[in-house]
């Protein structure tokens, strides 16, 4: 379990940045922007170890719990970098079209940390669950993003609500998993995992129409 936290995301990282690379991207600026994430991730797996959990409810099964899930272990881990992506892009103004894997990539240090941190005392939920749905609900916000960047209002509203309610659901299986429902934790684990394998097989297959 120790060895699929610390590997998981870099592996799905660079799968799926293969997948939505441009032919004609800078190398110059994927290196910046690559390095940039690690960094993002590198201080937010640090921060691990000099700051406690936000939301630390030992004992707890309820709501508090649910809102540790949603801002210790699931959500706000994939919100971050995307603060920091927002503040990179508006300071440098190099524009990073693939968000997802920017996140990816910041998430690499942070599931290393883990992986190290919770080695002894981890178990599934936390070795196991939390990078699977980091990775599946990443990958699932890849066209969610895109329909984020039309134009027009009703799309940009309608993409921000499936965000937030993508990110309520990885929360919930998360404290589902942890309250010992496991049946309606695995029933809803598979909702992103099954996002995420629809993204990849459309990237997959627009990649290949783009080489024949």
């Amino acid at each position: 379990m120790v060895l699929f936290c610390a590997l998981w995301v870099p592996c799905i990282f660079f799968c799926f940045s293969s997948l939505v690379r441009a032919g004609n991207i800078i190398q110059e600026k994927a290196n910046f922007v690559t390095v940039s994430a690690l960094l993002t991730g590198v201080s937010a797996g640090l921060a691990r170890f000099f700051v406690p959990l936000i939301i630390d409810t030992p004992d707890g099964f309820g709501i508090s719990r649910w809102l540790s899930a949603f801002v210790d272990y699931t959500a706000v881990p994939i919100i971050f970098p995307l603060i920091i992506l927002f503040i990179f892009q508006t300071v440098s103004r190099i524009v990073v079209n693939d968000k997802c894997s920017f996140v990816l990539c910041a998430l690499i240090p942070v599931a290393l940390v883990r992986s190290i941190f919770y080695s002894e005392t981890g178990g599934f939920i936390r070795l196991v669950l939390t990078p699977l749905l980091w990775t599946s609900t990443i990958v699932c916000l890849y066209p969610l993003f895109n329909l984020l960047s039309k134009n027009k209002i009703i799309k940009k509203t309608k993409a921000v609500f499936l965000i937030f309610g993508l990110l309520l659901i990885t929360a919930t299986c998360w404290w589902l998993f942890f309250c010992q429902h496991i049946l309606y934790g695995a029933i809803l684990l598979l909702l992103p995992i099954a996002g995420s394998v629809a993204t990849v097989i459309f990237l997959y297959r627009n990649k290949s129409k783009r080489i024949t």
